[in-house]
């Protein structure tokens, strides 16, 4: 606690951090309780809490039959080689004003405060990767990943897995690009 009141500046980014940090230090510590399983049975343990959640996530989200994974997908249209780059300036502007440094993460822990701190060195070399991505039209498999994390409804049984709500958490580079 007291190494994170340290931190604490007089600026525009750590507004209300005082208020954040004690109401944080007040928070209840909440528990998880059992989840009901479809046979009736109990989970309770993270790990069977976690393939309960797996299941109903993938049969909430499954494709419908009617989608055909063979299906005939159109060829890829050739796109103009003179594809207008982006500059350091423009990457540096977006990054500055569309990503909030107080969002959570994605799974690779890269937050916003962290991009907005970059030294111009680094802008240069994100804006050559992102100018890259539009040449060879490619985007990195690891951006279009997320962390799926799920949160209680108000108002509903916390032993019911549908009394919960998926969350993805995009990596912040995905946004930049």
């Amino acid at each position: 606690i007291k190494s994170y009141l340290e931190e604490l500046t007089n600026d525009s980014s750590t507004e209300y951090s005082l208020w954040k940090a004690t109401k944080r230090i007040k928070r209840p510590i909440l528990h998880s309780p059992p989840m009901k399983l479809e046979d009736g049975s109990w989970a309770r343990n993270n790990q069977q809490k976690a393939e309960r959640f797996a299941t109903h996530l993938e049969n909430t989200f499954k494709l419908q039959d009617d989608q055909d994974d063979d299906q005939d997908w159109p060829e890829p249209k050739q796109t103009d080689e003179n594809i207008k780059t982006t500059s350091p300036k423009e990457v540096a502007e977006l990054i500055e004003e569309q990503i909030d440094p107080n969002k959570a993460p994605g799974y690779d822990l890269i937050t916003g405060r962290l991009l907005k701190n970059l030294p111009r060195k680094v802008i240069v070399k994100l804006t050559n990767l992102i100018n890259a991505a539009f040449t060879l039209q490619y985007i990195p498999d690891l951006w279009k990943m997320a962390e799926v994390i799920v949160i209680p409804k108000s108002g509903k049984p916390p032993n019911e897995v549908t009394s919960y709500r998926p969350i993805s958490l995009l990596p912040v580079m995905s946004k930049v690009f």
